[in-house]
């Protein structure tokens, strides 16, 4: 039997999957009991970042830890290296 023929024949079938009575009025009324989104709120990490002053340290300590993983690889990098002649 040719793919096409199974892929046919099993459309066919999945388009003839029984259905609950109810099903859809179910999902809307889950759906319209959901509780009410709040704004979007920060994740709780982030929640202590309110203050300009922390995120500026914040900021700055992230760009030293940039700066500091670039020279260490810079230094590893013109090291000599003991295995080369």
């Amino acid at each position: 039997m040719k793919k096409e023929d199974v892929y046919t024949q099993w459309k066919a079938h999945r388009q003839n999957v029984p259905v609950p009575e109810h099903f859809a009025s179910t999902v809307l009324a889950a759906i319209e009991n959901r509780p009410p989104r709040g704004e979007e709120e920060l994740p709780a990490a982030l929640t202590d970042l309110s203050n300009r002053i922390t995120r500026w340290g914040v900021a700055a300590g992230l760009v030293m830890l940039g700066l500091f993983r670039l020279v260490y690889i810079a230094v590893n990098l013109l090291r000599a290296n003991p295995l080369m002649p």
